[in-house]
């Protein structure tokens, strides 16, 4: 009878989290951001042919607008392009799927190390976590890399005494790979996790030293095969703090100052890259225990920004501290594990100067977070003091509908006027105007580095996909063109108009090139605020 009540509170908990998650979700988050029509458009293309946007027989990585993306995302998307008329929520629904299984595997974890009820809260708290429903409900790779992150965690905690088996053994390099492959900073969490789990949870089975063995074993195999697919090294080059000249000029600058007073000597001890860079990597990880990038204002990228809201109810912030004390006082089994991957979590993103403070790349810090919010709850709720119990507990339930609905509020609604340019609002907005005139014009020119837009006119089979294959990585030229479709990445440059061509600008343009304003205007795209931004303009005849 117990088993049957608790499978039907988990059954209600992955209920209200599929509806947070899907509802409205081809609209929110607001903007199909061009990483995400990227995404798009490569599954549209190997569904057609098995071939990417460049021509790439199923590939496993996609080429983006400034990094390799995992393909795997895309052949995720294809039975739901398939099946579904909204393009924006088949885009999102994997993502969306994936955060919900992530939830479900994070219980039969828990209630394997712990106990039900706890992982019954758990579930509830992740849920409603603000932090998981963003990050399940856009097109990107971060949540599939947790979805197999907490997979693989699963699969360890059931890789114990006589319970090894071929299957489970081969599933848990395939989630592990995964887990990898989809998000670089899990090549760094997710063997430092099962290190953990092998090193302080499993040392007293049976055959450990063969079993730890093998687990190390096949993460190992794991975070070099996904290596050898990704292109990390350019990627981390790319984005990581040693490439950052910050910390470099502004140790010049102080050595300039005291030159005159130190000796040189001195200098070099207290002066150096070992220091300036070891100091701005502190910086950045302390910025991740911050009350602003945790409980007020979340952080970056802008477009999964929420006004006015962090990625944790400011509720839970009593709950998480109760947590953690009674997991260190009393010694709750599990909690170095748990409080572990809060400290190791922004480690990666902490080794990056770009969109800092990251919400996606320490995104795994919410499995800490979690537990201890929920440890705190069953604390409560396990209390013989009634009086105290009920008392507390009503208050709780009425703060956390407010600020979950308030959550929502600034979510679904708020956020469409909250810096809508790092959405790339515009582009679909101008895709379709274009698609009802595109006929009236024999070409159509486009200026200010609008490159993703080829992506949009894509969806609104604007440009033919074989002529995005004929065309490989025409989008990283200057200039480019797509059938009648041409891009220029500089800033108004329009020397000569034509008859029959259609010009989108932005509305700066007027300022910057008088002889636009020389132009018709056919119509202007704005923000939903009302702010003009883009302008569709021709040659008056």
């Amino acid at each position: 009878m117990k088993n049957k009540v608790n499978i039907t509170l988990l059954g209600i908990i992955l209920i209200i989290a599929l509806f947070l998650r899907i509802f409205n979700l081809g609209n929110t988050p607001h903007g199909f951001h061009a990483d995400e029509a990227s995404f798009y458009i490569n599954a549209v293309s190997i569904s057609q042919n098995g071939m990417d946007e460049d021509g790439n027989s199923y590939p496993l990585s996609v080429k983006s607008f400034i990094d390799p993306k995992p393909a795997i995302y895309s052949y995720y998307q294809i039975p739901f392009i398939n099946i579904m008329n909204d393009q924006v929520a088949a885009s999102r629904m994997p993502s969306a799927i994936l955060g919900i299984l992530s939830i479900l595997f994070l219980y039969l974890f828990i209630k394997k190390l712990s106990n039900q009820n706890l992982a019954l809260i758990n579930s509830f708290v992740l849920a409603i976590s603000p932090w998981h429903i963003m990050m399940s409900r856009g097109t990107q790779e971060v949540i599939s890399s947790f979805f197999f992150l907490t997979l693989s965690v699963y699969l360890v905690s059931l890789l114990q005494e006589k319970s090894f088996t071929k299957v489970k053994v081969i599933i848990l390099t395939f989630s592990s790979f995964l887990s990898m492959y989809f998000y670089h900073s899990a090549k760094v969490l997710l063997p430092l996790v099962i290190f953990g789990l092998v090193i302080f949870y499993f040392k007293k089975t049976k055959n450990y030293i063969v079993n730890a063995g093998l687990i190390l074993f096949i993460t190992f195999i794991a975070a070099i095969s996904s290596l050898l697919v990704q292109e990390s090294i350019s990627r981390a080059s790319a984005v990581g703090i040693l490439s950052d000249k910050k910390p470099q000029a502004l140790l010049i600058e102080q050595i300039y100052n005291l030159h005159e007073e130190l000796s040189i000597t001195t200098t070099r001890v207290f002066y150096n890259k070992v220091q300036a860079y070891s100091l701005a990597i502190t910086n950045e990880y302390m910025q991740y225990f911050s009350t602003d990038f945790l409980f007020i204002k979340g952080g970056k990228p802008f477009r999964y920004l929420v006004p006015y809201h962090g990625l944790i109810y400011l509720i839970e912030a009593p709950l998480l501290l109760f947590g953690i004390y009674l997991a260190i006082s009393k010694k709750k089994h599990g909690w170095p594990l748990f409080l572990g991957i809060i400290l190791l979590s922004p480690i990666p993103a902490a080794l990056t100067n770009i969109e800092t403070p990251s919400i996606i790349r320490s995104f795994p810090m919410v499995i800490g977070f979690s537990y201890f919010i929920a440890l705190g709850f069953k604390e409560i709720l396990e209390s013989k003091n009634k009086l105290f119990k009920y008392s507390l507990l009503s208050i709780l339930i009425v703060i956390y509908l407010w600020q979950i609905t308030y959550f929502n509020i600034q979510y679904h609604i708020q956020a469409k006027y909250s810096m809508p340019w790092y959405r790339n609002n515009p582009y679909t907005q101008i895709a379709k105007e274009v698609a009802k005139i595109s006929d009236n014009y024999d070409s159509i020119k486009i200026t200010n580095d609008l490159r993703p837009l080829y992506s949009y006119f894509v969806m609104e089979n604007l440009i033919d996909i074989n002529t995005l294959q004929e065309n490989p990585n025409a989008r990283e030229n200057e200039n480019y063109s797509l059938g009648k479709f041409s891009f220029n990445r500089y800033d108004c440059n329009f020397d000569e108009f034509t008859p029959n061509t259609l010009y989108i600008v932005e509305t700066i343009c007027k300022d910057k090139n008088g002889k636009i304003k020389n132009l018709e205007l056919v119509e202007t795209i704005t923000y939903n605020d009302g702010l003009e931004v883009y302008e569709l303009l021709q040659l008056v005849e």
